[in-house]
């Protein structure tokens, strides 16, 4: 349903990111409440949207298809802030990728690389359980890594990868061994959608 309200285009990729990372830290069972859901959506693009906000009762009404009223939203989003203490903002997956990709160094497809790993972090939406199963900081290491590959990124943009990914590791944690299992389920997103929706081309 999420990515459903976001495939009519009205807002930046990063607002759905963030209404992911809402979504995911204050739901919990199974029952689901499109207020909630557009309350989410709210909270994230106040959070992203830099200078003007959109007109955000028509956003409501456009992604929700009319079916949310405007002044049930605002109950939705008193009680997030309050199950999150007031913490609602998180680094998401496309934050990561941005963190990731300062020390990178600079190559004549590193562009386009750039472009493609974007694409293959949207990609990972398309399986919301892979995306879920995995922190951001690991989608974005494997998005960059299947780009690295189809750009035919420099030795020494996989050594900043590789070490920035070090830092994150724990004892019983590695994200390196996370990034492959996550970029082979990705890999595998491509391969069965690549013939209708042309992913595969950019690889």
């Amino acid at each position: 349903m999420v990515l459903q309200a976001f495939d009519k285009r009205l807002l930046p990729d990063r607002v759905l990111y963030r209404t992911l990372a809402i979504l995911c830290r204050t739901f919990y069972g199974t029952w689901f409440d499109e207020s909630r859901m557009m309350a989410s959506v709210i909270l994230a693009v106040k959070l992203t949207v830099k200078g003007s906000l959109p007109d955000l009762p028509f956003v409501v009404r456009y992604l929700s298809n009319g079916r949310v009223p405007f002044g049930d939203v605002a109950p939705w989003e008193a009680i997030i802030v309050n199950t999150l203490n007031g913490d609602v903002d998180v680094p998401t997956a496309i934050d990561f990728l941005d963190l990731l990709g300062h020390g990178l160094p600079t190559w004549e497809g590193s562009v386009a690389c750039r472009r493609m790993a974007e694409i293959v972090l949207q990609l990972s939406l398309v399986d919301l359980s892979l995306y879920l199963d995995h922190p951001g900081v690991v989608l974005a290491a494997s998005a960059w890594a299947m780009a690295f590959c189809a750009a035919e990124a420099p030795t020494e943009a996989w050594s900043v990868l590789v070490g920035a990914l070090n830092t994150c590791s724990l004892d019983a944690w590695s994200p390196l061994a996370g990034m492959l299992q996550c970029a082979r389920g990705i890999w595998r997103l491509c391969k069965l959608r690549g013939q209708r929706r042309h992913f595969c081309c950019v690889f």
